[in-house]
């Protein structure tokens, strides 16, 4: 049975009504909308450890990206815990807090305007927050 808050949540981040049917419907919907912080946590926490290697992180990168797209998680919700997550676990790295905002400022408008395939540029978004936590 789902409860009125995960139906609040699942409208409110469905891309459109039957998506948010066909979640309900084929039992796929879990509270996924709350656990995108967790997995951005994860992603920005991987991107800090030295050791993990490009491709590793990659490899992460991709995996839970994939997850948050199969449920229908707006992109401009993913950007927006993005910016929170990284001010708040990053709070006296002005210049990488800067960088993120410019570079998701960025990475909507191409999703908007150029783009079909949003997962490439978020790919390309969390490589250049990899190269500038490591270096």
């Amino acid at each position: 049975e789902v409860s009125k808050k995960q139906l609040q949540n699942l409208h409110k981040n469905s891309s459109s009504l039957l998506n948010m049917l066909l979640n309900l419907d084929m039992n796929v919907y879990k509270p996924i909308v709350d656990d995108v912080d967790t997995l951005i946590k994860l992603i920005i926490k991987s991107a800090s450890k030295k050791n993990i290697g490009i491709v590793n992180y990659l490899q992460l990168v991709r995996e839970n990206m994939y997850k948050l797209q199969s449920y229908n998680i707006k992109h401009d919700y993913i950007c927006k815990r993005l910016i929170y997550i990284i001010s708040k676990t990053y709070p006296k790295k002005n210049d990488l807090v800067h960088f993120v905002v410019t570079k998701v400022a960025e990475l909507q408008h191409t999703i908007m305007v150029k783009s079909s395939k949003p997962m490439c540029h978020f790919e390309h978004f969390f490589i250049m927050i990899y190269e500038r936590l490591v270096n």
